[in-house]
């Protein structure tokens, strides 16, 4: 195979790696967003504001929430 079809080659692998990654990316802040949401519905009709407050700032803390609350 000559050169110029392997760097061809080479550079559409990389491309396609690099659209996966951020496809990956995308969809991990979109289900950390519905999760988080879920976890400030669940705290607020439980009446927990004070807790989600604290979640949103104490990320060891919203990590034990999720999981109490099964969303982890």
């Amino acid at each position: 195979m000559c050169k110029a079809i392997k760097e061809m080659l080479r550079v559409s692998r990389q491309e396609g790696e690099q659209e996966g990654r951020q496809e990956g990316r995308q969809k991990g802040r979109l289900e950390g967003q519905d999760g988080m949401a879920t976890l400030s519905e669940k705290l607020i009709l439980a009446d927990r504001v004070s807790k989600l407050l604290k979640a949103s700032t104490d990320r060891e803390y919203r990590n034990k929430l999720l999981v109490e609350f099964g969303l982890a």
